[in-house]
């Protein structure tokens, strides 16, 4: 069953203010979680919100090129570079959750999920075809995981690097065995499911990142969005949706 997502309502009244929206730059991974939270945030607080959503790694250069934003949410890889060219506030600079990286299969039906790195090996080299995406970070996670478990020899003929949002598409048209993505997206698209999950050891997760921007439009508007994120109370929403907090 669905996860009602529950946000308390204002207690003070907006201040006035000349911007009209904030803009979000957003992972693709995130976009699952975040869609609906902008939706009700938007309207909670009579405000537009513009997100963008793409890979992390064209999202950090086009911050690099001088995009304006006022937040962003992207994984943790790219943080310490944003930060180091001082084009984020490091100050707000937040961890917002991990989504683990899954395998997933077409209309698998329940069963166990394997966690194991030797069942994680085994059915990798089993599959005929594997999907993932080419750029970004759940690729770059996928290739390092399988250097890991050293079997990239093994399934080199059986990968199919795709563009953004084409390895679910494909997993779900049976064009492929298997996906490799992050378990946001797997959680959001029908007729799959999740088979296996990449344990930590394997160092697959992403960590998603939250900054605000250097000079944020509207910052108070801003930073009551970075405050949702961080609010305790959306904990259950957003691991119904495949992004889990990270303890101590």
């Amino acid at each position: 069953m669905p996860i009602a997502l529950k946000i308390p309502q204002v207690q003070n009244p907006k201040p006035p203010t000349n911007a009209t929206e904030i803009n979000v730059l957003c992972a693709v991974a995130v976009k699952p979680v975040l869609a609906e939270l902008i939706q009700i945030f938007a309207k909670l607080h009579d405000i537009a919100v513009c997100a963008e959503f793409d890979l992390d790694d064209r999202i950090s250069d086009s911050i690099l090129a001088g995009e304006q934003f006022d937040i962003v949410v992207i994984d943790s890889t790219y943080a310490r570079g944003l930060i180091d060219h001082g084009v984020v506030d490091a100050a707000t600079h937040a961890l917002f959750g991990r989504i683990p990286l899954v395998i997933a299969r077409r209309d698998g039906g329940p069963g166990t999920v394997l966690t194991e790195p030797d069942e994680i090996r085994s059915l990798l080299l089993q599959a005929k075809s594997i999907a993932y995406t080419s750029s970004g970070s759940s690729g770059r996670a996928f290739l390092d995981a399988i250097g890991r478990l050293r079997i990239g020899d093994g399934i080199s003929s059986c990968l199919r690097p795709m563009g953004i949002g084409q390895p679910a598409l494909a997993l779900a048209a049976g064009r492929v065995d298997l996906a490799v993505l992050p378990m946001t997206t797997i959680n959001a698209t029908p007729d799959v499911d999740v088979t296996a999950i990449f344990p930590p050891a394997l160092q697959a997760g992403l960590e998603i990142a939250v900054f605000l921007g250097k000079a944020p439009a509207n910052r108070v508007e801003a930073i009551r969005f970075l405050n949702l994120l961080a609010d305790t109370g959306i904990d259950a929403y957003l691991a119904a949706h495949g992004l889990f907090r990270v303890q101590g």
